[in-house]
Parts: C-alpha cells; sequence; structure tokens
C-alpha cells in the first residue's frame, strides 16, 4: 500500500474518530443539560439525604438501578418499597390526604391517579429541568408524568395453545373452544378495557366483555405478575392484559409462555409522581429528574425491560428482540390520563365491567 493511501485511510480514521468524539461530546452535554437542577436542590437535597419510593421494581432491579443514581448522587439514600397495588392505590393516598404521605414517590398508579388529583395531594413538576423534554401527550396538567410504556396485549402458554390455532383479533377468543381458557388480571379495567372502549366504541366493546362471560372467562384478582405465572403453570390458555414486558420476564428465563400483540393494541404509560407534601421534596425531584433523563430512562429500560419514554429512545426494545415487528401494524390504542381521569365509576365502560365481567349475565 502506497504511503499516500497509508495517510488518506488515516487521515479518515482519525476524522471519524473525531467525529465520534463531537458526537459523544455533544451527547454529554445534552446529559447535561437534562440533569441540570437548582443548586439549591442539591443542598436541600444533601440536608435530607433520603426519600421514600413506593414501585414495582423488585428489590434485586431497583438496586441495579440505584447503583448509577448513587454515583451520581451519592449523598441522596433511597428507602425503596415494592408495593403491592393495595398499598400504592390505597395506603399512600390516605396518608396524604392526611397531610403525611409515607412514601415521597410513586408509581403505577394506573387507574386511580384522578383519585390523587382530586385529593390535591401531588407537588407540581414543571420546575424539572426534564419537564421541558417530554411532550404534552406523556403529561397530565402539571403533576403527572411518564416515564415508561408497555404494550398490553395477549399472553399465551406455547405448551397448551399451538401458533396456528392463535388468536387474531381479542373476537377470536370468543371461540368455544377457549371456554374457561382466558383469565383477565385485576388490571384489566384500567389498562385494557379503557383504551379499547375509545378504540373500538362502546357497542363492539360490550359485545366482546358479554362474549366473554358468556364463554366464563375467569375474571380475577392477581395482578399481571401473577397473573404470568399462572399461566406459564398451566392455570389457563390466555392471560389478558398481558404486557410485553411482563411476559419477557418469564420467557427469557424459559417459561412456556409468550406474547401476542393483537389489533388494536392497548398501550399504558406508567407515571410517577412525587408527593405535594413529601418529607424529603428536594432528594425526591432529584431522583425523578434522573429517571427521566437520558441516563436514567436507559437505565431503567436495560434493568427492567421496559419501554422507555425518553424521545431519543424510541424505536430501540429492551424485551423481545423483535418487538418492532410484533406489533408492526397494529393500530395503538394509547391510554391517556385524561382517558384515565374519566374512567370513574360511573364512566359506563367501568358499568360494563362491574355488571358484566364482574357481576356475570
Amino acid at each position: 500500500m502506497s504511503a499516500g493511501k497509508i495517510t488518506a485511510i488515516s487521515g479518515l480514521v482519525i476524522a471519524v474518530l473525531l467525529n465520534a468524539a463531537g458526537l459523544n461530546h455533544a451527547s454529554a452535554q445534552a446529559l447535561d443539560a437534562e440533569l441540570a437542577v437548582p443548586k439549591d436542590w442539591l443542598e436541600k437535597a444533601k440536608v435530607e439525604g433520603k426519600f421514600v419510593l413506593y414501585s414495582t421494581e423488585t428489590p434485586q432491579q431497583e438496586a441495579a438501578i440505584l447503583k448509577v443514581f448513587y454515583k451520581r448522587y451519592p449523598f441522596i439514600m433511597v428507602d425503596y418499597l415494592k408495593a403491592a397495588t393495595d398499598v400504592r392505590y390505597h395506603k399512600l393516598l390516605q396518608s396524604a390526604r392526611q397531610g403525611k404521605p409515607i412514601a415521597d414517590i410513586v408509581t403505577g398508579i394506573g387507574g386511580v391517579l384522578k383519585s390523587y388529583i382530586d385529593a390535591q395531594t401531588l407537588a407540581d413538576l414543571t420546575d424539572l429541568p426534564m419537564w421541558r423534554v417530554y411532550g404534552d401527550e406523556v403529561k397530565y396538567g402539571t403533576t403527572s408524568i411518564a416515564f415508561r410504556k408497555r404494550y398490553y396485549s395477549l399472553a399465551y402458554n406455547t405448551e397448551r395453545v399451538a401458533k396456528k390455532d392463535l388468536p387474531k383479533t381479542w373476537e377470536d377468543l370468543l371461540n368455544p373452544k377457549w371456554s374457561g381458557e382466558v383469565a383477565f388480571n385485576s388490571i384489566a379495567h384500567a389498562v385494557w378495557l379503557n383504551p379499547l372502549w375509545h378504540s373500538l366504541g362502546p357497542e363492539r366493546t360490550r359485545k366482546l366483555i358479554e362474549g366473554f362471560a358468556r364463554n366464563k372467562a375467569q375474571f380475577r384478582t392477581e395482578g399481571a405478575d401473577a397473573a404470568v405465572r399462572l399461566l406459564a403453570a398451566g392455570e389457563y390458555n390466555f392471560a389478558v392484559p398481558v404486557s410485553e414486558y411482563n411476559a419477557y420476564e418469564v420467557f427469557k428465563m424459559r417459561g412456556p409462555v409468550d406474547w401476542l400483540a393483537l389489533d388494536p393494541l392497548p398501550v399504558g404509560l406508567g407515571n410517577i409522581l412525587v408527593m405535594k407534601k413529601a418529607a424529603h421534596p428536594f432528594a425526591a425531584k432529584i431522583y425523578l429528574n434522573w429517571i427521566l433523563s437520558y441516563e436514567g430512562q436507559e437505565v431503567y429500560a436495560n434493568v427492567t425491560n421496559a419501554n422507555p419514554v425518553h424521545p431519543g429512545l424510541q424505536g430501540k426494545s429492551f424485551n423481545f428482540p423483535d418487538l418492532a415487528q410484533r406489533i408492526k401494524g397494529k393500530k395503538l390504542a394509547l391510554r391517556t390520563a385524561e382517558m384515565e381521569m374519566g374512567w370513574g365509576r360511573d364512566h359506563p365502560g367501568m358499568k360494563l365491567w362491574q355488571n358484566t365481567a364482574l357481576g356475570g349475565l
């Protein structure tokens, strides 16, 4: 190879490296801007020294997430509890109403956000640097913002259901051969029925729910995690609704479970909130701002396999490698906070669920 060619190649390599360095520098600058909380927050957080977080991750998952957080903020410790649904939905809300919330931050309250807002228990989040990064579609008012995204569809037992028999529509599950083999979990009315009601329309949704009741579908009290474990154990053939993230947790451990996206495909945004009268407000907001940053979102997604909401991480899969192909062409039925806020006991969709699904025909 001639000296001229070597020089040209060397120059090209140097140019590529410099370009990469420039991109890295730009990314670092962008992250610094995302994490640029007011100086007095840091000082006050040092005095607080900790905050209390109620969420849905396992302690092992949260420990992995916090390992990165502690590198940036070693002066803030986190008291973490994988809180049961009743604790997140009711006990924390009750304590917040009394002015002494038992946690500073909570996630996973889909279905009761309205109760928290109506009780005026949530802190304003518009002063977070990350608030400006996100679009209005992932926010509600000034107190609620999404930090994860999940596709809620159908999981099935691969030892009990052949691929050739898989349903192509929600109505296909009404086939008499699946009588008693479809199980709904405790979050179905909030994360599945709500977006389908708005996507399919009231009449088609009503026929669907009544059809499930006639076909002896199981309407159970377990949450999503337990529902997938029972599915793997052969308790039933199909579990609804199950997010791709929940199914992947069992799938990657070689459990007999797989996930199927049906059309329309409900999409849920998981919100993260700070209590208005939090005991450790500054430490809590620093963590919230971090988990919403590119770094926090990437760490959270890698640890939990859940889909991030950060604009810079869209299009990447953190669970099934072929997730994009699985959901390709499906009509997405996004459950917005506005839809959730109107989904009270008096809503006709909720009455349908109570009277038909839980009460029977």
